[in-house]
């Protein structure tokens, strides 16, 4: 009876932990489900943001270019374009925590990039804080955006230095980590492998239980009005999912926290970089015809001043349908298409391209968007990112017409209607109609 009752007690404690770490695994899930519903909330905003944003940089710029502005009204338009500026940053903070930020990524040294990246902490985190650094010579290198990774390094260290108003300490400790397969089956964000870890801790006031889920939300913060605007950790987050990492937190109300960030081990030397040094090129016109093609009006018409104002010709669409619809009449004066990425009708600026191209292969194209060029294209097309400033339109429309960068051809696919087939969706346009491309005079 006893044997039995013994059997018994072992068997109900075994399932009391299975029932346990199943509950923690169901919620290690839903969180990781809500955190990219709110990535996915956030970057419709930081999408439609940029629009916005883009509109109220292209005229600063063009004010900003003008002569015969008087100072006063000058240094106004360059505070709207400063603060423009910093409202974009706000965006891209978004793009990172939704994973949305283009990477370029390189087999990096843990130890050298937290190196290079003390100098600057010690200057920001005030003298009442100790800042120690504990390198590990065995840690793995990591395929990693260098700018990035340094950024989720300030953005923890700066959190820490929040976290002791009265002074403190901050360490920043890099090891090797070995995780199994059986970790990986309890945590579902844990990968099974080697990984090149790196922690950072502070003596600060440590954080409530019942706030950890939410530390990595965007614009959630713990601290007065102000002081923060709830983008660092969310950023630190996005970063980390992207290069397919992630972040467990300790951390206890009075015990101080330690965030530990993961990343995929790699055995290859780092490369040797050589800093380039940045030219400073003038903007530059043309005389050639360019199809504008973008659905939000005031966008639209900034766009088409601007380019006007550089000497080009300037045909507009509202959508991908308006401009294959107005093609037929005008293809053989249209130079280079612009195109915003996402638009109504049905038809992407990609499959735009590619029917436009499929009529004219020699046809030029540069696409355009507030998302990341990585996120809906790829890295081999010619890309303009909203907000843009009129000089970074103007130098991109005129280096792809002159060659200067690569001719994207969109390859066409077998499910691409043709411009004559895409034409008969809507009644076609003769020589004597109006066209559905506004031509600007």
């Amino acid at each position: 009876m006893t044997e039995r009752t013994s059997e018994l007690r072992d068997t109900n404690e075994k399932l009391h932990t299975e029932i346990a770490e199943h509950a923690r695994t169901e919620g290690t899930l839903r969180q990781a489900q809500k955190m990219e519903g709110v990535g996915q909330l956030a970057s419709g905003i930081a999408h439609d943001f940029n629009n916005i944003l883009a509109v109220i940089r292209g005229y600063s710029g063009f004010l900003l270019g003008s002569k015969n502005i008087p100072a006063r009204e000058h240094n106004a338009v360059q505070e709207i374009d400063l603060a423009a500026e910093r409202a974009a940053t706000l965006t891209r903070q978004l793009l990172t925590f939704c994973r949305k930020q283009v990477m370029q990524p390189q087999h990096l040294n843990l130890n050298e990039v937290i190196g290079q990246v003390t100098t600057m902490l010690h200057r920001l985190i005030g003298e009442n804080i100790t800042l120690e650094i504990e390198g590990c010579e065995e840690v793995p290198n990591v395929f990693a955006d260098r700018a990035m990774l340094e950024q989720v390094i300030l953005n923890l260290a700066l959190n820490a230095r929040d976290a002791m108003p009265q002074g403190g300490r901050i360490l920043i400790r890099n090891t090797v980590v070995e995780r199994s397969e059986e970790d990986a089956r309890r945590n579902p964000n844990t990968h099974a492998g080697k990984f090149a870890s790196f922690s950072v801790s502070d003596s600060g006031c440590g954080i409530a239980p019942e706030l950890l889920d939410r530390i990595f939300e965007p614009f959630f913060t713990t601290k007065e009005v102000g002081k923060g605007t709830g983008l660092g950790l969310a950023t630190a987050y996005g970063i980390v999912k992207q290069h397919n990492g992630w972040i467990e937190v300790e951390s206890a109300p009075g015990a101080g926290s330690t965030f530990k960030v993961f990343l995929r081990g790699h055995d290859v030397a780092p490369m040797e970089e050589r800093a380039q040094p940045l030219a400073v090129v003038e903007a530059v016109g043309g005389n050639e015809t360019v199809l504008l093609v973008e659905d939000e009006p005031s966008l639209r018409e900034m766009t088409e001043m601007l380019l006007r104002d550089y000497g080009y010709r300037v045909f507009t669409a509202c959508s991908g349908l308006d401009a294959l619809n107005g093609w037929p009449n005008h293809a053989s004066e249209i130079d280079l298409v612009l195109t915003d990425m996402v638009m109504p009708d049905g038809i992407s600026g990609r499959e735009l391209a590619k029917r436009l191209q499929a009529d004219n292969a020699e046809l030029k194209v540069i696409f355009s968007s507030g998302y990341s060029r990585e996120d809906i294209l790829g890295n081999d097309v010619n890309f303009l990112p909203k907000p843009y400033t009129p000089s970074k339109l103007a130098n991109l429309v005129r280096d792809c017409l002159d060659g200067k960068i690569n001719a994207v051809r969109v390859t066409p696919t077998s499910d691409v209607p043709s411009i004559e087939s895409s034409h008969d969706m809507k009644r076609g346009l003769d020589d004597n109609s109006d066209s559905s491309l506004s031509l600007a005079s």
